[in-house]
């Protein structure tokens, strides 16, 4: 949140990017001083850290509020993986409390970020509710809904939600007032370069039906079936219904159908859904080992740290190329090995003036490419 920490509100947005290690993550687009905005990523972690970079795109100075963590088992989302992750558009909880202060951004959907006010919102279902701290925002649009609700636990049987959403978000539904139809629309915001969006639906029944009445109803996205079958969801039993590769988005504007089958007798119902937008996290950092080896290599001898006259660790070295004739004297013939890390080798090394360098010399048989090699040096 803004808060007119800087005393600039007057000169909003505030307009940045969000890096997470070297892959681009979302746009933040700060319009409002007085709201949070809440940006979430679903990402694969190979190490015991992650960084989370703000990049200042000359549209006023980055800020941070806040950065939290949570840990996911990996079977969550399997959509998820070493060079793909997710951002979330929308997580909504349909019939719940209707009280809420909170509104998606850029509409009710298609939004890259969720903006809340700073009071306690009952309407909002997180942390007990949701073990993964997710949060799931309440939405009941009255004139055309009516709300189904149950106080009795619905479970998730033989992993039919492998997303575990949490028994208080599956305990109500919505259900259309007089039509056999629900209707799901929104504009992605994300550029059409994007690999696409996945779409999670959620679904139980909590109503006991009469023996002669029937609940059924298709899927479709975009006019076109989304579901291979009808579907008729199972009393008190969660079911998610979710794609597993990146569904394309050859245009901004979506559009999901439920709708009654000719034999169902009941109009349709839906529990919660969720909507990411896919995010490529296939460019590959600084190696661990390596960093570890330069840090240590670029820390001089005789001094325990190197600081500026304000107590601040620094170190700062010119931008400069060097042909491989310099870089043999520099290393002295490569003489000295640091280590090793994904790259190839790492050197030890002195400049002209004597300052302690290490040199990393990308090895032939690397499997990182030389793009990502250069791509690493220049970030």
């Amino acid at each position: 949140m803004h808060g007119n920490y800087d005393g600039l509100a007057d000169r909003l947005p505030v307009i940045f990017d969000l890096h997470v290690g070297v892959n681009f993550w979302s746009t933040v687009n700060v319009t409002d001083a007085g709201f949070a905005q809440i940006v979430e990523g679903i990402v694969f972690v190979p190490d015991n850290f992650v960084q989370v970079c703000l990049v200042n795109t000359g549209s006023g100075t980055p800020f941070i509020s806040g950065l939290d963590l949570r840990p996911f088992n990996k079977e969550l989302y399997e959509q998820v993986n070493a060079t793909q992750g997710l951002v979330l558009y929308a997580r909504i909880n349909f019939g719940g409390p209707d009280d809420s202060t909170s509104v998606p951004d850029e509409g009710a959907y298609g939004s890259s970020s969720l903006k809340t006010s700073t009071k306690k919102d009952s309407s909002i279902v997180r942390y007990p509710d949701d073990p993964y701290d997710r949060i799931w925002e309440s939405w009941f649009d009255q004139p055309d809904w009516v709300v189904i609700s149950t106080k009795k636990s619905v479970k998730n049987v033989n992993n039919g939600d492998p997303f575990e959403a949490p028994t208080v978000v599956m305990q109500t539904a919505i259900t259309p007032n007089t039509s056999k139809n629900i209707e799901i629309s929104g504009v992605m915001a994300e550029p059409l370069s994007t690999p696409g969006y996945i779409a999670i639906l959620y679904f139980s029944e909590l109503q006991v039906l009469p023996s002669n009445a029937v609940r059924k109803f298709s899927i479709n996205l975009n006019g076109r079936p989304w579901y291979a079958s009808d579907y008729k969801p199972e009393y008190l039993q969660a079911k998610a219904i979710y794609s597993t590769e990146p569904l394309p988005l050859q245009n901004p504007q979506y559009n999901k159908s439920i709708s009654s089958t000719a034999d169902s007798t009941l109009s349709p119902i839906i529990n919660a859904f969720e909507v990411y937008s896919v995010i490529s996290t296939a460019n590959v950092g600084t190696d661990a080992q390596d960093e570890k080896m330069i840090s240590k290599a670029m820390k001089p001898q005789n001094e325990s740290s190197i600081n500026d006259g304000y107590g601040h660790g620094s170190l700062k070295l010119e931008n400069r190329r060097f042909a491989y004739k310099e870089l043999e004297m520099i290393t002295n013939n490569f003489e000295r090995v640091l280590g090793r890390g994904g790259f190839g080798y790492v050197y030890d090394g002195f400049l002209e003036d004597g300052t302690q360098v290490a040199v990393k010399l990308r090895s032939q048989s690397s499997n990182q490419g030389v793009k990502e090699f250069l791509a690493e040096e220049n970030t």
